[in-house]
């Protein structure tokens, strides 16, 4: 069956490895085509953060991230040509070019270096360069922070972002949808995300749906 949709999902060194992995689990679901660029640290944070054996089946000791999606049951033999793994520094990788035609962008987690690269206009990867294209073709691009507090500098790299009609969806997870763990919570991020790229999608109950708010 061919995908619904092709995005590229980035991800760089920040903490919040679940809303990823929650978020390719939404999008595997709802067969859309991925171009996964994750940076070094990226990596690197994946692997800390899996040690927490609460949120993640099975800890990512390095090497292939598709690998390590089969093993946690969120790719199988019969969906993985969904998932392109993509280094961050293959600029021959098709979203490097405008000529790459997809439906969108996401960076989860975006770090603040990474935000303050993009507004700058740096590319000195391909994670940067692909939002960078994003920016020039007008398309859409979704920035997930995870950081707080804000400084000033980060605003206002946010703000620059803002004003060239980049999406800023920090991952605050609201609680008007009674969630009951973590991963309920990520999945409300998730679903903000998909809405935003327009995927149809089940990972919430939506304000004014059958599920009772008291």
């Amino acid at each position: 069956m061919a995908a619904n949709k092709t995005i590229v999902l980035g991800t760089s060194g920040a903490s919040g490895m679940i809303y990823t992995i929650r978020l390719l689990k939404g999008l595997i679901s709802a067969n859309v085509s991925i171009y996964w660029v994750i940076s070094s640290m990226g990596q690197k944070v994946m692997s800390h953060e899996s040690k927490n054996k609460h949120l993640f089946a099975q800890e990512y000791s390095g090497g292939s991230l598709k690998s390590y999606l089969k093993t946690i049951n969120i790719l199988n033999d019969s969906n993985e040509n969904l998932l392109i793994e993509v280094s961050p520094d293959n600029f021959f990788a098709s979203p490097a070019s405008g000529s790459f035609i997809h439906d969108g962008m996401i960076i989860v987690p975006c770090s603040m270096k990474s935000t303050a690269a993009i507004a700058c206009g740096l590319s000195d990867n391909l994670l940067l360069r692909s939002a960078d294209v994003c920016l020039k073709e007008k398309r859409t691009l979704i920035l997930v922070p995870r950081e707080m507090p804000f400084s000033s500098i980060h605003l206002k790299n946010m703000l620059t972002l803002s004003e060239q009609g980049v999406f800023i969806l920090p991952a605050c997870p609201g609680f008007y949808t009674m969630p009951e763990s973590i991963f309920d919570m990520a999945d409300f991020v998730a679903a903000r995300i998909m809405d935003h790229l327009k995927i149809p999608h089940d990972l919430i109950c939506r304000w004014g749906d059958t599920k009772e708010h008291s």
